[in-house]
C-alpha cells in the first residue's frame, strides 16, 4: 500500500548495513513521508536505519549519543 503520511517531516534518515533492495524501498517511503535521506552520519541525522550493529555509522551514531 502506499504511506500516506507527514511522519518524518524535515527528518533526516540515515542507513547503514540495509540490504540494498530493502533500502531503496525504504529510501522510497521516507521520501513519501517528506523525509530526508543522508548518506553520511552526522549529527544532523535524526534516524539511523540499521541492518547491522556492527557497522561504522552504528558506531558513529552511539558515539554522538
Amino acid at each position: 500500500g502506499c504511506v500516506s503520511s507527514m511522519a518524518l517531516r524535515s527528518k533526516n534518515v540515515c542507513f547503514t548495513n540495509v540490504p540494498k533492495e530493502d533500502r531503496e524501498a525504504l529510501q522510497k517511503k521516507v521520501a513519501r513521508m517528506a523525509g530526508y535521506i543522508c548518506s553520511t552520519m552526522t549529527q544532523d541525522v535524526d534516524i539511523l536505519v540499521v541492518g547491522e550493529a556492527s557497522s561504522k555509522k552504528y558506531i558513529v551514531a552511539s558515539e554522538l549519543g
